[in-house]
């Protein structure tokens, strides 16, 4: 791949088919130049972090990283991704249902995080910005990206202010 878009764009692509005619496009792209110069990476990377080539990216991808994914999630989200546990099972974790075009307050999400876990404050923050609930609500913004660094987020509540 000769650019992070798409690298960057392949985790929109769900079938085999999509998969298989990406790669054989790429391959039509590679000249000898490039070629030898990726290979001279991947041997770099490999050799350094012990990195595998994976040879059928979609299984790689669609069937062994998502599956392992769903094994570790305790609380799905809205994207997708889910929110793996952080050590407290024992503990009653509540979702709050968020739906795009929905209203919610202030009010309401602080009353929510007062008593929800940290993984039901982690579905919620992300759930909130995937539906973009929070995007033009100023004041709701800025409350979640304090409680996002009081839990450590720190860089995705940087990124959450640059929205």
């Amino acid at each position: 791949m000769k650019d992070a878009t798409t690298i960057s764009n392949i985790n929109l692509i769900k079938e085999e088919e999509q998969y298989i005619s990406l790669f054989k496009e790429l391959k039509k792209e590679v000249d000898e130049e490039n070629e030898e110069q990726a290979n001279y990476v991947v041997e770099k990377i490999r050799s350094t972090i012990g990195c595998k080539i994976i040879e059928n990216v979609y299984h790689y991808v669609e069937k062994e990283v998502m599956t392992a994914r769903e094994q570790q999630t305790m609380l799905s989200t809205l994207d997708g991704i889910g929110i793996v546990s952080l050590g407290r099972m024992n503990r009653k974790h509540i979702k709050y249902k968020l739906e795009k075009d929905m209203e919610i307050t202030l009010e309401d999400v602080k009353s929510f995080f007062n008593s929800a876990t940290t993984e039901s404050k982690l579905a919620f923050i992300r759930d909130a910005q995937f539906t973009y609930l929070i995007s033009d609500k100023i004041e709701l913004k800025e409350w979640i990206i304090n409680e996002m660094v009081k839990l450590g987020l720190n860089d995705e509540a940087g990124r959450l202010m640059k929205i």
